[in-house]
């Protein structure tokens, strides 16, 4: 009796390629199409409502869907990630989070504590470079990392 090893699937490929046997990939094909399927189902089970909030602006209607007493908890609540600050980019400037409120520089991250949700229409984030463009005289003294944008009305 004599015992073989069995051949892996990487070793019959590569003697069906030197043999001059084409195997189609139909595999990753069919994973792929699974995974279109699977996401287009997932996106019709929302009953046309949009699948995937956007990231970048909390809504009225979100802030009045949580209980909180002040914007740093609702913040903190529906995008914790608006408020992470990476190391120090000086020593002599301080490098924040900036809150701005009609237009203007309101203060750092610790000012969100003392505005209420109440009358908030909307609350955008945006990134420094876009947060500096779009405000003037923001970056002035400071290093901005992001913008904290508040709107009180439409």
């Amino acid at each position: 009796m004599q015992v073989t090893a069995a051949a892996s699937p990487l070793r019959i490929r590569e003697n069906l390629r030197r043999a001059g046997v084409t195997i189609p990939l139909l595999a990753p094909r069919r994973a792929c199409f699974l995974t279109i399927a699977v996401f287009l189902g997932a996106c019709a089970a929302t009953g046309g409502r949009q699948a995937i909030s956007d990231r970048g602006t909390i809504t009225r209607e979100e802030l009045s869907s949580i209980l909180a007493g002040n914007l740093y908890d609702a913040v903190e609540r529906l995008r914790p990630l608006w408020l992470y600050r990476n190391t120090p980019r000086s020593v002599n400037i301080p490098t924040e989070v900036a809150v701005v409120q009609d237009g203007q520089y309101f203060g750092g991250l610790e000012s969100l504590r003392s505005i209420s949700p109440a009358g908030v229409w909307s609350i955008e984030f945006l990134d420094g470079p876009a947060a500096t463009a779009a405000i003037p005289r923001l970056s002035t003294g400071r290093h901005v990392e992001s913008a904290i944008v508040i709107r009180f009305s439409r």
